[in-house]
């Protein structure tokens, strides 16, 4: 009978507290009071001040499953059977009560008793001993303990002889494997061994992992799926450890693992966590899962990226260029190239985002069913930004692919910027797209390339932008353009008398001045972002042209700062023509070369100025 995500949540939760453990709150993806860290990529992360010696509101005993995020080794989703951005932990912890009895049996029971894994499939690891610290003894002779209760003679064996006899079952390996302490732990931190627990899928060996198999191969054919933590020492000034008085257990078991070894799954996609993000796959681009390699890893990765972007956004993350949002936006940007390869060309995000709510999460998080019309928004409007620039890039890009061989080219820097300039690619995009084939970009290049368009374009602008700009850098640019198509909305929502009456502009934003006698009220602020997100989504583009003065005054072009023109004007126009641009005025510029660079469009603030002007504070996301 296979295991449901549900029944094992369930499982889990009442397993410990049938044994003294309360349920805390399963924290947000994103960190509250700890600025270390942009995610919350662990389930004991929440709890380090605890694990430090704070004591806990609700006791020493306490269990929970917690959601967590990592955006490191994108590429490895759906290389691998288990590898995925937005993940489960369950966890146990003992905060100076219970220690390796407890937790060693408890772990064995809860797979073996709870959820009928074969203990003949289960291996374990300790830590072998540096220094002053001891070989994890303890753990040894526990683990040979709790075998036996389970009909198992269990014995340690050399890390390398996994399989050559059933009773080898426990092996020791270094500080690298078996060693917990924080990334840059300081004086005071606690640390200590851990022993983790493998399942043995029985997969044969790929020799090019070694020429031998063994519980840590990454050949996966044991997959680790419990992490014992015994953190029984404290760090020293001298970075030598002493004995922590108050011992602590700190446990985490892999959701989606122990889901894939309950059920005997190839990979964890083929449990109901993904299944039917990749049916629904199946549906829209009528090719079939596991068809070919190419195509199980774009259903793998559309499936991961999707799910981990709607629970980011679930959490309150909005696609951006910046931190968090730019973990985001790459997820998503990253799905849309891989369904072109399925055929997908648009709507999809909003039908996985529904499998994601009503299906794969309806129970565990119901608080996406309260965001679950933003989340749908802001995946279609992301999908909608990038989708019409994508095609055409990706064409670039594999013609440039094609012209140098494929096979160990190079992507000049030159060519790099070109893509990133014109459609809006992220170098790390144009990076994945060409590892794919086992070519390279020249990154280096690329960098040199995009410091001298910023140097261009401040030349450009030099004495003649007078509009609030206080730098040359992307952002500045991509706000300054935004002020045109702000201008002209609110001309065009609140009137004609509206006029421009000072700018202010930073890589975080803009503000604008303007005429209005009273406070633009909800409905028109709405109507105004709304005409600049129309605007920046149908990928409007922009231009100039050089006039006499008298010439430049009859295209009607907006100019309203009283300045002594000289004898030529540079107009800029947002459209196809100057005749019926969307938008002109007198400007220096220097601007973007399409609305769609812009991304989105927020107005955060209106307020009053003086009597008469108004100011709005916009951001782009």
């Amino acid at each position: 009978m296979s295991l449901t995500s549900s029944t094992l949540r369930k499982k889990f939760i009442k397993f410990f507290a049938d044994r003294g453990h309360v349920e805390i709150v399963n924290s947000s993806l994103v960190p509250e009071g700890d600025s270390t860290t942009l995610f919350t990529g662990s389930g004991m992360q929440p709890l380090i001040p605890y694990l430090l010696g704070e004591p806990h509101p609700q006791g020493k005993r306490l269990v929970n499953i917690q959601r967590a995020f990592r955006a490191e080794d994108l590429d490895e989703v759906g290389n691998t059977r288990c590898h995925h951005t937005f993940f489960e932990m369950m966890g146990n912890w003992s905060l100076g009560d219970y220690f390796k009895k407890e937790q060693i049996s408890w772990a064995f029971e809860f797979f073996v008793d709870e959820l009928g894994l074969d203990p003949k499939k289960l291996y374990v690891t300790v830590f072998e001993g540096e220094g002053v610290i001891p070989k994890d003894k303890d753990a040894i002779e526990l683990w040979k303990e709790t075998f036996a209760k389970h009909g198992i003679t269990a014995r340690e064996g050399d890390k390398f002889l996994v399989g050559s006899d059933p009773y080898l079952r426990i092996f020791a390996y270094p500080r690298g494997k078996n060693w917990w302490e924080r990334s840059g732990a300081k004086v005071g931190d606690p640390a200590g061994p851990d022993s983790e627990i493998f399942y043995d899928t029985g997969k044969p060996h790929n020799p090019k992992f070694g020429p031998e198999c063994h519980v840590n191969c990454d050949c996966r054919r044991f997959i680790e799926i419990c992490n014992n933590v015994f953190m029984q020492y404290q760090k020293e000034a001298d970075g030598s450890y002493k004995p922590l008085k108050h011992k602590n257990v700190d446990v985490g078991y892999g959701f989606e693992r122990i889901m894939l070894v309950a059920n005997g799954k190839e990979t964890t996609f083929e449990t109901d966590l993904f299944y039917p993000l990749i049916q629904k796959l199946e549906k829209l681009s009528g090719k079939t899962y596991a068809e070919s390699p190419e195509l199980d890893k774009a259903f793998k990765t559309i499936a991961d990226h999707i799910r981990a972007s709607v629970m980011l956004l679930g959490d309150g993350v909005l696609p951006s260029n910046k931190e968090h949002g730019y973990a985001l936006r790459r997820l998503i940007r990253r799905s849309l190239r891989f369904a072109r390869r399925l055929g997908i060309t648009k709507g999809f995000t909003k039908e996985l985002a529904e499998s994601v709510i009503e299906v794969v999460f309806k129970d565990a998080y119901p608080h996406l069913h309260a965001k679950k019309e933003l989340v749908i928004t802001e995946l279609a409007l992301e999908e909608e930004r990038f989708g019409k620039v994508l095609d055409t890039g990706l064409k670039k890009l594999e013609h440039l692919l094609a012209f140098k061989g494929l096979q160990d080219a190079t992507i000049s820097g030159e060519d790099a910027f070109t893509v990133y300039e014109t459609y809006g690619f992220p170098l790390e995009l144009i990076i994945d797209v060409a590892s794919e084939v086992g070519a390279t970009v020249d990154v280096e290049a690329f960098n040199k390339a995009f410091e001298l368009h910023k140097e261009k374009s401040k030349g450009a602008s030099s004495g003649k932008f007078k509009g609030g700009l206080e730098g040359s850098s992307d952002m500045h640019i991509k706000y300054h353009t935004a002020t045109h198509l702000l201008h002209q909305a609110l001309r065009d929502i609140l009137g004609s008398h509206v006029k421009q009456m000072g700018s202010n502009i930073t890589t975080e934003r803009l503000r604008f001045d303007f005429s209005h006698d009273q406070k633009v009220n909800v409905e028109e602020l709405r109507a105004i972002e709304d005409a600049v997100n129309l605007k920046i989504k149908e990928a409007v583009p922009i231009a100039y042209v050089d006039l006499p003065l008298i010439e430049a005054e009859k295209t009607n072009a907006l100019h309203f700062f009283g300045e002594k023109y000289g004898g030529t004007v540079r107009v800029y126009f947002i459209g196809d023509s100057l005749e019926d641009a969307y938008s002109k005025e007198f400007c220096g510029g220097p601007h973007v070369r399409s609305t769609s660079e812009l991304g989105g469009f927020k107005i955060v603030k209106e307020e009053a100025v003086s009597k008469g002007v108004r100011r709005i504070k916009a951001v782009l996301a």
